[in-house]
């Protein structure tokens, strides 16, 4: 009864039997090292091409054969083994078909299973996705280390005019100099938004390195050829964490005309998230995108938050010349600093104290919009810790409330100084039914005047009152005349200035 197992031998040893998947790699690799395991329309880069699979040599070939294999079946899934693989041809995705790259799972976010390490020349970048025309649709990253090898690489992943993807537990370590770390973009005139993109679990961590690349970047691209462009919006990033301890001058976050994004996670000793305008050609700024519509809800950051207003343009344009309508949530008792929100920009913000509006008013040539400056009343908020949600605030650059409106009961305006724990110095309102305001709380005082410095008195100035201080020989309601040393209000009867 010897004959059925050499029976069973021989039929497994035919080649039809050996492997009857597509990527081929039982005659090639040990059956263990295919971590992805044995499933229909799986490619697992080892069996293609002849790379030597160590920290030393270069790998990327392999990787971009099983790649282009899996986009030929019609999409598919790339697997890679476990380990530390060098890298330096750069990983190029291809341009139909939805594939996917796989590592292994690993040990937390720094320690994926597998790494590239980029061993190429300097300001390499390691993973490009960046279609001919139009956008890449569907790819998927997933589970992967990427190793700048102290600033030898610029770039980790650029993704540009990628449409759909997904990029979930990735981690960037070893440090990155000049470039992007991770970028969703547009970067020339022949590719379309990079839209609707999910980030998930990015890590980034220089790891001693001093980097000098931006962390994360959400850009646009605008054609000074013909005013046209397109941008990264509609994208979904969350728990993103960026670590940058070593006192590089890379940013966090910059989105640089990036729309309608959602952002959350931790951002760590960087420079500053970066909420910025896309600008192209001359300093005029004639082509522009603002950054509109983004969301960073919750973050925290050691660094600085701003968001930028129109240093190249002349007046303010909605979704057009000014970044509005974003909106930041942060943890202020963290020590999370507040964020800066410079002239021509706008961003709702919530702390702990409640929720503030910062920035400008939209005017028009008959309303001018309120222009900040670097003291006074800069931003517009809405103080939640008042209790009364009829209450609207004015406040200062720190968020202090400086003047409320109080619309329950009439309308009620009430004004502050900074620093004086509520007290108010003035309160003029209008009692419901009067149209009438009264001042309380405080005298008022006018300011002081010379008879001769007052404004003619005409129609358009009757009824008004002033205060003069050289009034001289004054009788009630006779005509003023100045150079004397009396103290009187000035009445304006339409005419003239009287004695009162």
């Amino acid at each position: 009864m010897r004959w059925l197992p050499l029976a069973l031998a021989g039929l497994l040893a035919t080649p039809a039997a050996a492997d009857m998947y597509q990527d081929g790699s039982n005659a090639s690799q040990p059956q263990a090292a295919n971590n992805l395991g044995k499933i229909a329309g799986n490619h697992y880069a080892p069996a293609y091409g002849s790379c030597t699979w160590d920290a030393t040599h270069d790998v990327g070939p392999c990787v971009n054969a099983a790649l282009a294999a899996a986009a030929t079946a019609g999409g598919g899934q790339v697997g890679l083994p476990a380990g530390t693989f060098g890298l330096s041809t750069k990983i190029t995705w291809p341009q139909t078909g939805a594939v996917r790259l796989t590592c292994p799972a690993g040990g937390g976010s720094l320690a994926p299973a597998t790494t590239l390490k980029w061993i190429g020349s300097a300001s390499g970048r390691m993973v490009e996705l960046k279609p001919t025309s139009g956008h890449i649709s569907a790819p998927w990253i997933e589970g992967c280390g990427f190793d700048g090898n102290g600033g030898l690489a610029a770039d980790g992943i650029h993704a540009a005019s990628v449409y759909g993807g997904r990029f979930s537990s990735l981690t960037f370590k070893g440090g990155f100099n000049g470039g992007q770390v991770f970028a969703l973009t547009v970067d020339d005139a022949a590719g379309e938004d990079a839209q609707n993109n999910t980030v998930d679990n990015l890590y980034i961590d220089s790891q001693g390195f001093a980097s000098t690349s931006t962390q994360l970047y959400l850009g646009a691209y605008m054609n000074p050829a013909d005013a046209s462009g397109a941008n990264a919006s509609f994208n979904y990033l969350r728990n993103v964490s960026i670590v940058n301890n070593s006192g590089g001058t890379g940013a966090g976050v910059i989105c640089d005309g990036c729309d309608n994004n959602y952002f959350s996670g931790r951002i760590y000793a960087t420079t500053s998230v970066d909420l910025k305008i896309k600008t192209a050609g001359a300093a005029t700024g004639a082509f522009v995108f603002g950054a509109n519509g983004n969301v960073f809800s919750p973050v925290y950051y050691s660094g600085a938050f701003i968001a930028r207003g129109t240093p190249t343009v002349a007046a303010c344009v909605p979704n057009q010349t000014c970044t509005r309508a974003n909106t930041l949530s942060i943890d202020t008792t963290n020590s999370t600093p507040l964020p800066t929100i410079e002239a021509g920009a706008d961003l709702l913000w919530s702390g702990n104290s409640g929720f503030h509006y910062g920035g400008m008013l939209i005017g028009d040539a008959a309303r001018p919009a309120l222009v900040a400056a670097s003291t006074g009343i800069l931003n517009g908020c809405r103080d939640a810790a008042a209790g009364s949600s009829a209450t609207q605030y004015l406040c200062n650059s720190g968020g202090t409330p400086l003047l409320a409106y109080n619309s329950l009961g009439g309308d009620r305006f009430t004004q502050r100084l900074a620093g004086t724990a509520g007290a108010a110095n003035l309160v003029f309102e209008r009692p419901a039914g009067t149209g009438l305001y009264e001042f309380a709380g405080a005298p008022v005082k006018l300011q002081i005047s010379t008879v001769a410095a007052l404004p003619a008195c005409n129609s358009a100035r009757a009824h008004s009152v002033a205060s003069v201080y050289d009034a001289a020989a004054p009788t009630w309601r006779g005509a003023l005349t100045g150079g004397g040393a009396l103290a009187v209000l000035a009445y304006c009867n339409g005419t003239s200035w009287e004695a009162h």
